[in-house]
């Protein structure tokens, strides 16, 4: 299990990469396969690497 710690390192990277810009991080929507069946939920990788957050139809926004 990756600590909160890891993450918040992993955000602060990203905004000393950016150099004092913002970025917004959506991730992907939940797809219906079947009219009432949804396809396997993924969370978009680079959302996943900087929250651990796997719910759908999320944003971060990181402010520089």
């Amino acid at each position: 299990m990756i600590s909160k710690i890891s993450y918040i390192k992993r955000r602060e990277n990203l905004l000393s990469y950016l150099g004092g810009c913002s970025a917004l991080v959506m991730c992907h929507p939940s797809y219906v396969r079947n009219g009432d069946t949804e396809y396997p939920y993924r969370q978009n990788s680079f959302m996943h690497y900087l929250t651990g957050f796997d719910e759908p139809e999320c944003a971060l926004l990181v402010l520089g």
